[in-house]
């Protein structure tokens, strides 16, 4: 009988974990991104080039790095990332101070795309993003959705790593992730219950 319980309960705190988990780190918009807008007053300028090699050199003239995002029409997270993302004023400002954004559509943008993949490899997932210095040099990458203070992590860590002066604009940094050790604190809690 005493087994039966502890399995029921088991059960029940590990489904319980994995509903509190999936609403951590769900894809509705955070309360950290206070200055979203959905008019795109406040966007990242994404701009076109032909090639890889013209946008290294745009970058390059500009003392910036490039930043492409690998993405598609039909990728639900980097939707996610263009509006909810991308809107925020703190992201918008500090990405166009500090680099050269380039949105690449993996399915319209094939010629640009075998260019990257000749320099770095594949890419294989959506989003993606990938960074070059001033140099033209591949230098830091990461993929996937991010919330407005790890995508603005990760733009700091790309440019602190190659030694880049940080235009800051009026962002604050300091902010975290809503999701970050959601499923270390759920099984911290597991184990102070289960006495473990």
């Amino acid at each position: 009988m005493r087994k039966l319980f502890l399995r029921t309960m088991l059960i029940s705190i590990f489904t319980m974990g994995t509903v509190y988990y999936a609403n951590a780190t769900s894809c509705e918009p955070s309360t950290e991104m206070l200055e979203t807008t959905n008019d795109y007053i406040h966007n990242i300028n994404f701009k076109e080039y032909k090639s890889l090699n013209a946008a290294l050199k745009s970058a390059s003239k500009q003392d910036k790095m490039l930043m492409l995002m690998f993405s598609a029409d039909w990728c639900a997270p980097c939707n996610y990332m263009k509006e909810y993302v991308f809107t925020n004023k703190q992201i918008s400002e500090f990405y166009n101070a500090n680099f050269v954004s380039v949105y690449l559509d993996a399915d319209k943008n094939k010629q640009f795309i075998e260019q990257v993949r000749e320099q770095v490899g594949n890419v294989n997932a959506l989003p993606s993003f990938l960074f070059f210095d001033k140099d033209k040099y591949f230098v830091y990458h990461f993929e996937g959705s991010q919330t407005t203070s790890d995508f603005l992590k990760k733009g700091h860590r790309a440019l602190e790593e190659q030694g880049y002066a940080i235009n800051t604009g009026n962002e604050n940094s300091n902010g975290s992730s809503n999701n970050d050790g959601a499923l270390g604190k759920f099984w911290n809690k597991v184990k102070g219950i289960l006495k473990l």
